[in-house]
């Protein structure tokens, strides 16, 4: 995928060798999804109750769904493809940012994605753009949350790969990787959420350009404070053990987060276990086709 003139870009999963260890939240968050889109099989009525609506927001004032519309899916292959283009962009966030951090962040995205369908839906409907029944779309899936840690790590890969051939042929700008995706998702999936996807990018955008730092400022010392917690510390590497997971402490990325040398040199990361080896790069694995779907999907 990767012009071989170009400089190749460097994973931060690659700084752990043997071989890379399991990030906590990413692993934790992909698991989630399979034990909703396996209870949904036995309580159907969990993707209506779980999954967000501008009306739910608007008429009954109840937010709770912003943090449980992204764990739910509608379908095995809706739920497998936000999977398979989650984990890997998701991981390298975390292992760079802090893993309570990406916790928190992942959170707000979610309520931020929703408040925004939600005003965008009702400019809609003041100008006659969209039938009020629009207002009663539910929104479900993690195609929002896809969409924008694609965005972030095509960001930090553009650093040294500024362009990444696609079908062999065509040099595209390694930064408009994520409209790639978003203009097939649309095309392949029509009833996907086009603007939900859009503005998701977008807030990539600003994740990298350290923008959305501004949300989560507040809380670092207080997560750090929590992870200073020796039954905390100790319940984390008792529960994870280090040759299987890496959790990433506060205290390790504070001072290197949202830099520019987050993805893409060897001194900006945390050694959490094992030997770093930098000599091996691997080619950087695309997060595939992003093709999630539902009726209405986030």
């Amino acid at each position: 995928m990767t012009n071989s003139n170009l400089a190749t870009f460097v994973s931060v999963f690659n700084r752990y060798a043997p071989r890379p260890p399991l990030a906590v939240i990413s692993t934790g968050v992909i698991g989630f999804f399979w034990l909703t889109y396996l209870f949904s099989w036995i309580n159907p009525s969990l993707l209506s109750s779980w999954a967000f609506s501008p009306n739910k927001l608007v008429q009954h004032y109840d937010p709770s769904t912003f943090t449980t519309y992204p764990l739910i899916h509608s379908g095995f292959f809706h739920v497998l493809f936000n999977s398979m283009a989650l984990y890997y962009p998701l991981s390298e966030y975390e292992v760079s940012h802090g893993s309570l951090h990406t916790a928190l962040v992942i959170n707000t995205l979610g309520a931020i994605l929703a408040i925004t369908i939600t005003v965008i839906s009702i400019i809609l409907v003041h100008l006659g753009l969209e039938s009020p029944d629009c207002m009663d779309n539910l929104y479900l899936g993690s195609s929002g949350w896809v969409f924008t840690f694609i965005t972030v790590s095509c960001c930090h890969r553009s650093i040294n790969d500024p362009y990444t051939v696609l079908f062999n042929h065509y040099n595209v700008p390694t930064v408009f990787i994520p409209l790639v995706y978003l203009l097939l998702s649309a095309f392949l999936f029509p009833s996907s959420s086009f603007i939900g996807h859009l503005v998701s990018i977008i807030l990539g955008f600003l994740i990298f350009k350290k923008i959305i730092a501004l949300l989560t400022i507040p809380p670092f010392q207080i997560l750090n404070k929590i992870e200073s917690l020796s039954v905390f510390h100790n319940a984390i590497e008792a529960i994870f053990p280090k040759d299987i997971f890496v959790w990433t402490w506060e205290n390790e990325v504070l001072s290197s987060r949202y830099t520019v040398s987050d993805f893409s040199t060897p001194l900006g990361l945390p050694l959490h276990h094992g030997n770093v080896d930098t000599t091996t790069q691997p080619p950087f694995k695309g997060p595939g086709e992003k093709l999630g779907s539902s009726s209405t999907t986030a």
